[in-house]
């Protein structure tokens, strides 16, 4: 297995246990009130792999599964769960995956994560 600290660490399937502030940051990013309420009672799966520098990232949900794949440090359009457009930007930075989401509108957000002694981190 990859040490922690190794970007490779962040390869496979994980459980969501608990979530903190979630409903808040889907406020600040303008998700309608409804799918805040919806999102915040689901637990998803994130499944990560990677070949060839080609690293996905599969979200399974209830009612959804979501993927996308990407090359590191390239830009991509994404679709968030509740539909809006966003580019987004995967870096790999001191064996952490932060991804940069701007919006149509410019808000910005980042998702940063990472492996400690309590298994993947996503902040």
């Amino acid at each position: 297995m990859a040490s922690g600290n190794s970007i490779e660490a962040l390869i496979g399937t994980w459980e969501h246990v608990r979530s903190e502030n979630f409903e808040g940051f889907l406020k600040e990013m303008g998700v309608p009130m409804a799918f805040r309420l919806l999102a915040k009672s689901m637990s998803p799966r994130l499944v990560i792999s990677e070949n060839n520098g080609i690293w996905t990232l599969r979200t399974e949900m209830p009612l959804k599964t979501k993927l996308i794949s990407f090359t590191p440090g390239v830009q991509f359009q994404d679709t968030t769960p509740d539909g809006s457009e966003v580019q987004t930007t995967v870096r790999f930075e001191d064996g952490k995956w932060v991804q940069t989401l701007c919006s149509k509108n410019g808000k910005e957000s980042m998702v940063t994560r990472y492996i400690d002694d309590q298994g993947l981190q996503q902040i």
